[in-house]
């Protein structure tokens, strides 16, 4: 079975994947607890959007903290997978891309309307939180170790070893295969019929009497 070259050099998706698993359970932890210090500290009501881009606000209970994080962490990892896969120096574009997005979500929670500030204050903080401790961990998995490209260089080698071993293998064929017809030609050449020169005796002593007489 022969391995396919490597276009370009690619972290590893599952290096991502735990990055990303862990970077969402500690931003899912911070938000949590970001919460827990404006109910029971600052006594603050923080109330969030019922669904996105709604006018209807529903109490920030802890489900619901911890569910959006959650959803967020996983979208920002196959966001990350993606991109390692399909671009040339995927962390730069992770991080455009994640910063991007995380920084127009705090902008939205900032101009949420019929909102006091302290709950828009609230609700930023839990989007930068959860920018910066997705976004980043995952754009540290994004980059290109030395490990990354012992891989690649082996993978490559490999390919190489294995195509000169096919290509060994279908001359050495091929030289066998002519070979081999060369000696049935031989053969046939060999095998065939003469005529014998006994034959040809009787009119030869024929024509010797004749010429005699």
């Amino acid at each position: 079975m022969s391995v396919k070259p490597v276009r370009q050099v690619t972290p590893p998706a599952s290096r991502i994947w735990l990055a990303g698993i862990g970077a969402t359970a500690l931003a899912t932890g911070a938000n949590a607890g970001w919460l827990w210090i404006c109910v029971n500290i600052f006594h603050w009501e923080i109330v969030v959007p019922e669904a996105f881009q709604s006018a209807v606000y529903v109490d920030a209970t802890l489900l619901r903290v911890t569910l959006a994080t959650a959803i967020a962490g996983v979208l920002a990892t196959l966001v990350a997978v993606g991109l390692a896969k399909l671009f040339i120096g995927p962390r730069i574009w992770f991080l455009a891309v994640g910063l991007g997005g995380g920084l127009a979500s705090v902008y939205g929670a900032l101009t949420l309307v019929n909102l006091s500030f302290t709950v828009k204050f609230s609700l930023s903080v839990m989007h930068l939180l959860a920018t910066f401790l997705v976004v980043l961990p995952i754009a540290e998995a994004l980059k290109i170790r030395d490990s990354d490209l012992h891989r690649a260089d082996v993978r490559y080698h490999e390919h190489l070893e294995s195509k000169n071993g096919d290509d060994s293998t279908l001359i050495a064929g091929t030289t066998a295969a002519t070979s081999g017809s060369v000696i049935d030609n031989q053969q046939n050449l060999n095998e065939t019929l003469v005529v014998p020169t006994d034959t040809a005796t009787p009119d030869a002593s024929a024509d010797g009497s004749s010429s005699s007489s």
